[in-house]
């Protein structure tokens, strides 16, 4: 992946490149992808892991999204027209990037930020 990938719903995207000095685990990568957003204010796209390579796509735009979507807010599916619950706590990384768990009424699933982030 590349900037291009998220420059049309993201036009602030930026990209961080880490190197590790050593292969770590998923959770510690985890750790550093969200010290490293927090620490620049920023919301995370996604990140691609390549072993002891990072890379970071960061928006501040997704940020200020995410920041609107706290336990208890409403959010809109846009695809379906359907009008759902935010039940997580808080964003949590699930496959790469930042995901929030939604209750539509009948079920509930997993979102990623990104896909509530218009």
């Amino acid at each position: 992946m590349n900037k291009s990938t998220f420059k049309k719903q993201f036009p602030d995207v930026c990209v961080q490149d880490i190197t590790l000095e050593k292969v770590l685990s998923r959770k510690d990568k985890e750790e550093i992808v969200l010290k490293l957003v927090t620490g620049l204010n920023t919301g995370l796209i996604y990140y691609q892991d390549e072993g002891r390579a990072l890379k970071v796509f960061t928006s501040y735009r997704l940020k200020h999204a995410i920041d609107r979507m706290a336990k208890g807010s409403e959010v809109l599916d846009e695809n379906k027209g359907l009008v759902g619950t935010v039940i997580s706590e808080h964003p949590f990384i699930c496959g790469c990037e930042m995901c929030i768990r939604v209750d539509f009424g009948e079920s509930s699933d997993v979102y990623a930020c990104s896909y509530f982030a218009k």
